[in-house]
């Protein structure tokens, strides 16, 4: 899921302005514009280079108006309405999009094709619009369309093309009457699917920066409760994307079907990958300890404002912590940054008490359908960062019931690199280390370099940057989709994301859920008594896991999965 982060991950891309008026061959011909003409097909345009030659870099912007002292290309005032900044066309290097930006006053900068679907207009919501090979091919600047051209594009690979991994002339969201006018996004690959939707890979069709599109399809029962439920959840940690917190994933925006109600789109950043992917590439020029260091203070910073909203995660686990690398002044990778994600299972706390998240990394109140809370994550935080570090060979470890896992945990609170963490993993909640405490002892216990943690500090200082408003999911809006899609009393397999695709694959585990106890308890009568274990179906041994026993998280059913021995390929 790699989006790159240096001017170099994408070819720079150029295309021809060949006028189609006589005023826009008049453009051609002015002294100012003389570094910018070209010949194509034997007569002269307006050739638009994002290539510096002078510094062999990209360029972020070409400007287009009337002032020579401000714009890089001139089109004369006349009575066309032509501004002294007009207009400037802008090059993601992230994604390779162009994005024509309209500042004129009177809305005098307009994108058209000969084909009506191929055209995503600029309107007064909207004052840009990324221009392709494959739509908005003509455009025209001032008033009545006084100055007309064709964008050609130059010959060689599509920059939009590379990044999207497929040829970027289909929008979205999708939808029964498609109006281009109303499309967010160019359509990418597909990154993950599974039965209740899937994730695509995707480009903001307004600014040209890349995203990742999770939509759910399949809404019957209560799947649209169970998808509004993630979103809603999202959305209360972020004030409605007011304050975004910088290690928590956040929505960017909402989108439904306000016709039939089969299908809601979230919108999100586009990360590189999980901390799984990182840890198990070897790729990394930081070690796993390094790894796993930055995920618990990062973690531990996310799970502390989380337990300010009073929302329980429930799956915190390495697939679910995505990353950015972070690069220095030469492009080398030097740190990364995380966020959790995938919130299909969280909810609030003071409900929150069925049996939800994968086996591996539950804490013992969820394995007992106890009542959960933020310290709930801080166990599940305990064993991911035990995985990254491999602490006593965890990652092979293979557990053939509850007490042999038991017995490895607390093996793994004896190693040397976990002492001053051993109190997340206690089985009480009453006594395991709150989020605010750990973030607290971290700080000053020299784990991290002072710039990780100042950096981290400045960014939670600044709430992470603020966004447009996001509404949540109304009650109204529910009762739509309830009456559209049913409201079955049982529960499909939860969605959950992998961090590469946003959206993993949504498991069909017949092993059921386990949990551990710390060495100062045993397993005793609060456990159910494990039957045999059949093999999981998941393809990594420990799928997401959401427990129908009983139906106590707002009515939240699943499969009627057993207390059955973890079983872990």
């Amino acid at each position: 899921m790699q989006n790159g982060s240096s001017s170099s991950d994408v070819a720079s891309p150029s295309f021809f302005l060949i006028p189609l008026n006589r005023a826009a061959r008049h453009v051609v011909l002015i002294d100012h514009n003389e570094l910018y003409v070209r010949e194509k097909n034997g007569n002269a345009a307006l050739f638009i280079d994002f290539l510096d030659p002078d510094t062999g870099h990209a360029k972020t912007q070409i400007k287009l108006g009337r002032d020579p002292s401000q714009c890089d290309i001139v089109i004369p005032e006349s009575t066309a309405g032509i501004h002294r900044h007009h207009c400037y066309f802008e090059y993601n290097h992230i994604t390779g999009a162009v994005v024509l930006v309209d500042r004129s006053a009177n809305k005098g900068t307009a994108v058209y094709d000969e084909e009506e679907d191929c055209i995503v207009p600029i309107s007064r919501t909207y004052s840009s619009v990324v221009i392709t090979r494959g739509f908005n091919r003509n455009l025209h600047f001032g008033k009545k369309a006084h100055y007309q051209f064709q964008v050609a594009w130059n010959s060689g690979t599509d920059p939009l093309k590379s990044f999207l991994s497929v040829y970027p002339n289909h929008f979205g969201p999708q939808r029964n009457n498609f109006d281009p006018a109303k499309a967010r996004y160019v359509e990418g690959e597909v990154l993950g699917s599974g039965a209740f939707g899937l994730v695509r890979r995707a480009v903001n069709i307004r600014d040209g920066t890349p995203m990742a599109v999770k939509r759910f399809h399949s809404l019957e029962g209560k799947g649209h409760m169970m998808a509004v439920r993630e979103i809603n959840n999202m959305l209360k940690v972020s004030s409605n994307n007011r304050r975004k917190h910088e290690h928590i994933l956040h929505v960017l925006d909402v989108e439904y079907d306000k016709d039939d109600y089969k299908w809601i789109e979230v919108f999100m950043p586009l990360m590189e990958g999980s901390a799984k992917i990182l840890v198990d590439s070897q790729m990394s020029l930081l070690s796993d300890v390094e790894i796993g260091n930055l995920v618990l203070y990062q973690m531990a910073e996310a799970l502390k404002y989380m337990a300010r909203h009073e929302i329980v995660h429930r799956d915190v686990k390495p697939e679910n912590i995505l990353y950015q690398s972070k690069f220095d002044a030469n492009g080398q990778v030097y740190s990364y940054h995380f966020r959790l994600a995938d919130f299909g299972l969280s909810n609030e706390s003071a409900v929150a008490c069925t049996r939800a998240g994968t086996p591996l990394f539950m804490a013992p109140e969820v394995y007992r359908r106890k009542q959960q809370g933020p310290k709930t994550d801080i166990w599940s935080l305990f064993v991911t960062v035990a995985w990254i570090y491999n602490l006593e060979n965890f990652r092979d470890f293979t557990a053939e019931d509850p007490q042999d896992l038991l017995t490895k945990v607390c093996e793994i609170t004896e190693n040397e690199n976990a002492v001053n963490i051993r109190d997340m993993a206690a089985v009480e909640p009453t006594h395991r280390i709150s989020a605010k405490e750990l973030v607290s002892r971290l700080r000053h216990s020299g784990m991290l370099s002072i710039n990780e943690i100042e950096q981290t500090m400045a960014n939670m200082n600044l709430g992470g940057g603020a966004g447009a408003f996001v509404e949540s999911v109304s009650e109204d809006v529910m009762s739509q989709f309830q009456r559209a899609n049913g409201g079955s009393a049982r529960m499909r397999q939860q969605p959950t994301m992998d961090g590469r695709s946003a959206l993993g694959d949504f498991y069909n585990t017949e092993a059921g859920p386990s949990v551990v106890e710390h060495s100062t308890a045993r397993l005793g009568h609060d456990y159910d008594r494990p039957r045999r274990v059949r093999e999981s179906q998941d393809y990594d041994g420990v799928g997401d896991v959401n427990d129908g026993e009983d139906d106590d998280d707002n009515g939240e059913t699943g499969e009627g999965y057993t207390n059955n021995y973890l079983y872990n390929r």
